[in-house]
């Protein structure tokens, strides 16, 4: 099991570029998730404001890896042009980047045609949809226009799966419940999944965390993701300056 990309999500209106660049300086598969969504941009807790989002697209040097995460009505803004996600998309666009759409299809549909479209309007950018039961009649469709999956049953809920389900593609991603506490024994038992059904050399795995790295007062806190990679370190699922 190859891990390209460690992915901490969350950064909020208190987090810091340098903090941010500290630790991508020493782990530089590291890669930085910002929320957006529509109505709870600002508002506190891990949706950070839009100006705030905007200044660490502008501040953050291009060696630094980020993600936006567009949620729920954010989605549909983002397919119907919609000005702020537009200037958000582009300024990743400028810099590379990925962006993760978190939506329900079967709750909310919309035209893969669309889909298709706009991603082609940002060729610096990596698309990812979320795999889980409300999106399955259209993985086949999704996959075809070049977007990648995360395997993410939880929806942001901070719980980890019985099972790991099997990748999806030659570069898939796993979130759920992980974090400081837990993510020795969880990429165990990933890493045995794959061992066990021949993928460990043919498939690059990222994983995602983002419950797990707020404080009491719901913070993101850079000294939980610290933990997560040294440990990562110790039982060699990453390295030092990989």
């Amino acid at each position: 099991m190859n891990i390209k990309k460690v992915t901490f999500t969350g950064i909020d209106d208190g987090s810091s570029v340098s903090d941010m660049e500290f630790l991508s300086d020493y782990f530089t598969n590291v890669e930085w998730g910002i929320l957006y969504s529509p109505s709870r941009a600002g508002n506190g807790g891990r949706y950070p404001s839009v100006a705030k989002i905007q200044q660490i697209l502008e501040d953050a040097p291009e060696r630094l890896s980020l993600a936006l995460h567009i949620c729920g009505i954010g989605v549909f803004d983002f397919l119907n042009d919609e000005t702020t996600i537009s200037n958000l998309v582009s300024k990743l666009n400028a810099r590379r980047g990925r962006v993760q759409l978190n939506f329900n299809y079967s709750r909310s549909p919309f035209s893969i045609d669309l889909l298709e479209k706009k991603i082609s309007e940002y060729p610096r950018i990596k698309f990812i949809a979320q795999i889980h039961g409300g999106n399955s009649s259209i993985l086949d469709s999704l996959e075809k226009i070049g977007v990648t999956f995360l395997h993410d049953s939880s929806g942001g809920n901070g719980r980890s799966p019985e099972e790991w389900p099997l990748p999806r593609g030659e570069f898939c991603g796993y979130a759920g419940g992980l974090g400081p506490g837990n993510i020795v024994n969880e990429l165990s038992k990933i890493s045995n999944l794959f061992n066990e059904n021949s993928l460990n050399n043919r498939v690059n795995v990222w994983v995602d965390m983002e419950s797990s790295l707020r404080n009491k007062h719901d913070e993101f806190d850079f000294f939980k993701c610290y933990k997560v990679l040294a440990l990562m370190t110790i039982h060699d699922y990453v390295s030092v300056w990989s």
